[in-house]
């Protein structure tokens, strides 16, 4: 049996799992139900938005994920820090890729969340999230990739001659 704190944490982790596949997924019923009715959600330099209470981060989250023409997050490295037992900050690590409707421009992020999640009828809700972009630029992965051999099967120092070798150009 777990711990009320063990709980708690598998539940907080589960609030930030939930709202990634609420995004990636536009599940916008999922993502209506991880916000406090005052929630803040923002994002400092260089997106520069703020939405403020519940009808307001839903429309806002939901109007910039539909500007976009793929978008795919993916989180990472979650940190919670218990406050006592209705309250906790949490930061976690944010890689994302997208490609914009109008322009087609294509983007890759690496952001940190800074969240504040407090227990709301008994469940955890985001009352604040705070996004800080560490990085923003082009998707091309145009640099060096090193070590490929790691993607051999075990115990085979030679890459297969599937598609996804020929694709890498190995044969």
């Amino acid at each position: 049996m777990l711990s009320r704190e063990s709980a708690d944490r598998f539940a907080i982790r589960e609030l930030i799992d939930r709202y990634h596949a609420a995004i990636n997924r536009h599940d916008w019923e999922l993502l209506d139900t991880l916000f406090a009715s005052d929630a803040v959600w923002e994002a400092h330099v260089p997106i520069n938005l703020r939405f403020d209470g519940h009808e307001a981060v839903m429309n806002g989250l939901r109007n910039s994920v539909l500007r976009q023409d793929l978008l795919v997050q993916s989180c990472s490295g979650v940190n919670v820090m218990m406050e006592d037992a209705s309250r906790t900050k949490v930061t976690s690590t944010l890689i994302e890729f997208g490609r914009e409707k109008e322009s087609g421009h294509g983007w890759c992020a690496v952001a940190f969340y800074d969240d504040e999640v407090r227990k709301d009828h008994g469940r955890w809700k985001f009352a604040r999230r705070t996004l800080q972009v560490r990085y923003i630029g082009d998707p091309s992965l145009a640099g060096q990739v090193f070590a490929p051999e790691r993607i051999c099967p075990a115990g085979e120092t030679t890459p297969q001659r599937g598609s996804f070798g020929r694709m890498l150009g190995w044969g």
